[in-house]
């Protein structure tokens, strides 16, 4: 992959996370899924979005330089 098409997928990835998530309170108001479990997977994919975030980070950095 080229460097801008990493890139592309990183930050579609992330909008990915976000659509979750936004579907996990959505379930969570219509009671599809317990509290628990939302605290849970909700935690889950807070720290995936921090982990592409870091990904993202580090590649600009290195765009930069080159």
């Amino acid at each position: 992959f080229y460097f801008k098409d990493k890139s592309r997928i990183l930050y579609i990835s992330r909008g990915e996370v976000f659509e979750i998530r936004s579907h996990l309170r959505i379930a969570l108001g219509q009671q599809y899924i317990s509290e628990n479990n939302f605290k849970i997977l909700d935690k889950e994919y807070r720290g995936l979005a921090i982990g592409i975030n870091s990904l993202i980070k580090k590649m600009s950095g290195k765009a930069e330089k080159s």
